[in-house]
């Protein structure tokens, strides 16, 4: 997402969002909410999967398992309407290490192989080794040594 093609005060509240993600989570939301107002009422899909993908982090760094998963599954739509396929590696990662740490071990190898299948569909190897990893560690988890290896 190219933040330049954006009006000054939409380029500042992801420039917000980026700068206190970390040490102030909640002031952060809030300028994801603001930007996904916008970006719905402008039907920007960036900036409605932005928001939501990026909520989905902060959710994830809280613990927040409820408004974690929402998120993630929201910033799904719009970045495969404009081809972002990246991005959906990555919320199917974290969707699958959320659901693994929750124990639910088949719907986790779900989401880990659709984003496999994103990373051999469009070329995205410098994402499928975290893929991998986390495929390891479950393979790992459940006593699967020899497949463990093989990711």
């Amino acid at each position: 997402m190219n933040i330049n093609e954006y009006r000054s005060d939409i380029r500042e509240l992801i420039r917000d969002v980026n700068e206190k993600r970390i040490d102030n989570p909640d002031e952060a939301i809030a300028c994801c909410d603001k930007l996904e107002e916008y970006g719905l009422s402008v039907k920007d899909n960036a900036l409605i999967g932005y928001a939501r993908f990026t909520k989905g982090e902060i959710y994830y760094s809280k613990n927040d398992v409820a408004n974690f998963y929402l998120n993630m599954m929201e910033c799904m739509e719009p970045y495969k309407s404009i081809r972002e396929w990246g991005y959906l590696v990555m919320a199917n990662n974290m969707l699958g290490i959320m659901t693994v740490n929750r124990g639910m071990i088949p719907t986790a190898v779900d989401y880990f192989y659709e984003a496999f299948d994103y990373c051999d569909k469009y070329k995205l190897p410098d994402l499928k080794w975290m893929v991998d990893l986390n495929m390891a560690g479950l393979y790992t988890i459940l006593g699967d040594y020899e497949s463990a290896k093989n990711h």
